[in-house]
């Protein structure tokens, strides 16, 4: 019978230092993962704040060009349509628009008429409810939004040639712990047929964009807007800059514009109203 040797026929298994080198390599692999995935979703939830935002502001822009372009003007018998401002980047304006009465009005039903609108900026405290998913506090509550460029890194699309980028806002002027409303107030007088406004309040009259009263979290899309523009002079039109700002994944604010330029020589058309016969109730 044969002796057995010792250790001669034990089997290998992992040693310490394998199971601790293997742990360690499972464990980068780990955290390299999680950071990826949590780039991926920062960079989804800004991708959808930007996409929501310039959606906004094609929405809104698009309603106050119609409305400044059905103003009464010299084609309608009305006096030469005055500069919407003297100043360059005034923040508040006041129009008046053309309307039809509609079908309640009786013998004046499908005549038109006019209606005020009031367009300015407000500066709304931020509400105590707002929380933020990001990095930091709400970047708009923290700065003062109005000394200094380095709040506003402009639009992402690398556009920053043009000299308004973020200069609606520092005309707002809202300080730390506000952020810039825009209302649009209409005056309808008589029975007419009410244009169409997104956000639209029938009991004030009033559009707020954006209103956070009851937003809860900065990503939601648009935390600030603010409405400027100025009269281009010999060129006899009205140009119009429309800004809404957002936060990116970094917690910092983000602004995206665009803007409209409105001539102000014969600009009411008054085929564009809509008709008493296919309108009305």
């Amino acid at each position: 019978m044969s002796m057995r040797t010792p250790f001669k026929d034990k089997q290998r298994g992992t040693s310490l230092v394998e199971l601790m080198i293997a742990s360690t390599l499972l464990a980068l692999i780990g955290v390299a993962a999680s950071n990826f995935f949590k780039r991926i979703t920062a960079a989804d939830v800004e991708a959808r704040a930007r996409a929501g935002t310039l959606s906004e502001i094609t929405l809104f822009l698009s309603t106050i060009e119609r409305d400044f372009k059905l103003r009464p003007g010299p084609a309608s018998g009305a006096p030469p349509i005055a500069p919407i401002c003297a100043l360059p980047l005034c923040t508040s304006f006041n129009i008046s628009r053309m309307v039809r009465y509609n079908s309640s009005a009786g013998a004046l039903a499908g005549k038109v008429t006019t209606m005020a609108i009031n367009y300015r900026n407000l500066c709304v405290p931020v509400p105590a409810v707002m929380e933020d998913k990001f990095s930091h506090q709400l970047s708009i509550a923290e700065n003062n939004t109005v000394n200094s460029d380095t709040n506003y890194s402009g639009s992402s699309d690398g556009d920053r040639s043009n000299a308004l980028n973020g200069r609606c806002f520092k005309k707002s002027a809202c300080p730390a712990g506000q952020y810039a409303q825009l209302q649009i107030t209409t005056n309808p007088t008589g029975p007419i047929l009410m244009p169409s406004y997104p956000r639209f309040d029938p009991s004030s009259k009033t559009v707020k964009f954006p209103d956070l009263t009851n937003v809860k979290s900065a990503s939601i899309g648009v935390i600030g807007a603010v409405l400027c523009g100025d009269s281009a002079g010999t060129l006899m039109s009205d140009r119009l800059v429309l800004e809404a700002a957002y936060v990116n994944s970094s917690g910092q604010m983000r602004i995206e514009k665009s803007e409209v330029s409105i001539p102000r020589n014969n600009v009411a058309n008054i085929q564009m109203l809509p008709n008493i016969d296919t309108l009305a109730p």
